[in-house]
């Protein structure tokens, strides 16, 4: 069992159509009922009720659903796991015009690094002969460039 064919039973669960769910997931049709007869098989149970016009799960399909969202979202927390604790992981750099002074990054800056809490800003000096500073984000535990 992988997440992708999870995924295709999720959303033709949430769909309840084939089609739509293939459109949701940029897949064909057949790919899609491909997995979840490839699903049904593993599991050793019909998940889904077909007619021409509509899908609905079975008892064994409203069983599974909850179970099969719980993996998924498992799933993206261990790429969120792997890429860092603060999701993506790098330095921002912003710069403006002095003569907006309608936005205050240096200030916008600090505050959003408060409410992430997985990076800190600072200001750097502007380059010679401008004015105003040059807020630097970098992530928790390491050093500004």
């Amino acid at each position: 069992m992988d997440l992708p064919t999870v995924e295709a039973f999720v959303a033709v669960a949430e769909e309840q159509h084939f089609g739509a769910a293939a459109a949701r997931l940029h897949l064909v049709q057949s790919s899609v009922s491909a997995a979840i007869a490839r699903l049904e098989r593993e599991l050793g149970a019909r998940l889904l009720d077909r007619s021409p016009r509509s899908v609905s799960l079975t008892g064994a399909g409203l069983a599974v659903l909850p179970e099969a969202r719980r993996l998924l979202a498992a799933g993206e927390r261990m790429r969120v796991a792997a890429r860092g604790e603060a999701g993506l992981t790098g330095t921002v750099r912003f710069g403006t015009f002095s003569a907006l002074p309608v936005l205050d990054l240096p200030a916008s800056s600090r505050r959003s690094a408060r409410r992430t809490r997985r990076s800190r800003c600072a200001s750097a000096p502007p380059p010679p002969g401008r004015r105003g500073s040059r807020p630097t984000c970098a992530p928790v535990g390491s050093t500004p460039p």
